[in-house]
């Protein structure tokens, strides 16, 4: 789900990361204003220009229903209209805020730190839970698989089972995957001091970063006065 929201040309990813942030906390504070909707409306027309389009459209098309849902539950509990659609507002610019974030490759995010010189405890961990995610997912696939061909029925209601045809596998699976770890930080030289290094695929500020960040700044600036 999440590699299909990444987008071929992304803004440099501690632009994505601040925006967000910012955009999010902003919004948040001024969403009893009457600029919300504006906000909204500007941020989407933006990161469509600057060629996210795909995921804006998905992520309007997700969270426009849910957001409708949190504001009529709202409304259903308070009885009043104005606190539903300042739920559903808050809802809607939650999830556009995140869109920049969401878009960003992971592995940029590390290449930037990495090329800032950020301590490599830090770009590792990083590394080491950006490819976490997609190993956990395919050795739980890889054991139900299994289970399946053996005619084993490991469901949360039996969990004795479960345990031991599930939990117990997917462990010993975690244990040889962190030793396989270790040993390939190893054997490629992988430091945690000050050793030189260099980055396969460099990721730099452009100007389109720079407009980008000062467009998102003015409206945020326009909707804290004008609110």
């Amino acid at each position: 789900m999440m590699h299909s929201l990444r987008e071929k040309n992304p803004l440099y990813p501690l632009v994505c990361i601040l925006s967000s942030l910012i955009i999010a906390v902003v919004g948040l504070i001024m969403v009893k204003g009457h600029m919300t909707p504006f906000l909204i409306l500007f941020l989407c027309v933006v990161d469509c220009c600057f060629g996210l389009y795909k995921t804006t459209f998905k992520c309007l098309l997700i969270f426009i229903p849910v957001s409708a849902i949190f504001g009529m539950f709202t409304y259903l509990f308070n009885w009043n209209l104005l606190e539903a659609v300042q739920m559903a507002e808050r809802v809607l610019l939650l999830a556009v805020a995140a869109i920049p974030a969401v878009c960003m490759p992971p592995i940029n995010l590390t290449r930037c730190l990495t090329k800032l010189r950020c301590p490599r405890m830090i770009t590792l961990g990083m590394l080491i839970v950006i490819r976490f995610v997609p190993v956990l997912k395919a050795e739980v696939s890889r054991i139900r698989e299994a289970m399946k061909t053996r005619g084993v029925n490991a469901s949360l209601w039996n969990f004795s089972c479960f345990y031991r045809a599930l939990l117990i596998p997917l462990m010993m699976r975690l244990i040889n995957i962190s030793d396989t770890l270790s040993l390939s930080l190893e054997t490629r030289g992988f430091e945690l001091g000050k050793a030189p290094s260099t980055i396969y695929r460099d990721v730099r500020f452009r100007p389109r970063d720079a407009v980008y960040s000062a467009l998102v700044a003015a409206m945020l600036i326009g909707t804290v006065v004008f609110a």
